[in-house]
């Protein structure tokens, strides 16, 4: 119940929340293809017989200068996710906080004398920001860890099925 309540809350900012979904998704991706670039490098540059010196090192520049644009790319779409899952939490908050002011203002004041000011208080501010990582702790997270193990699988497979099996 308290899950559909947070989705309703989220539903204004669906482009946010599907731009930081496929933001963690292809960040998520250039993660798991740095390793592949090493294992070429290694395999078809490196260990390569009948190679020539030039050969080799402008493979190795051209890998490795790839290899560098993913994990810049990555790091650049993880700093710009960060940034804007802090907005997106940030509007949550702001969102929380006025829905429970406008029903706390409409309680009937035998109520609100019950409670203590802390109380209240404590309603307004850190029960709102308890919630502020539950989209990415129960939706995005688990998301990208299940996209990623099934990539790392996929990528075992093509790799060597046999290894994958064992």
């Amino acid at each position: 119940q308290y899950l559909r309540l947070y989705f309703r809350e989220l539903r204004p900012h669906a482009k946010s929340v599907t731009l930081l979904v496929v933001l963690s998704l292809l960040i998520a991706g250039l993660e798991l293809v740095q390793p592949l670039f090493y294992r070429h490098i290694v395999d078809n540059i490196l260990l390569k017989p009948g190679l020539e010196s030039f050969q080799r090192f402008a493979a190795l520049n051209l890998i490795g200068g790839l290899a560098l644009v993913a994990v810049v790319a990555s790091q650049a779409l993880g700093v710009f996710k960060n940034y804007r899952q802090h907005l997106l939490n940030i509007k949550v908050i702001l969102t929380l906080r006025r829905n429970l002011f406008d029903r706390m203002l409409r309680l009937p004041l035998k109520k609100l004398s019950d409670m203590k000011t802390g109380g209240i208080i404590s309603r307004l501010t850190d029960d709102v920001n308890t919630t502020t990582g539950l989209f990415d702790m129960a939706i995005v997270s688990p998301t990208v860890a299940t996209v990623r193990l099934l990539i790392a699988i996929a990528i075992l497979f093509v790799l060597n099925w046999q290894l994958a099996l064992t």
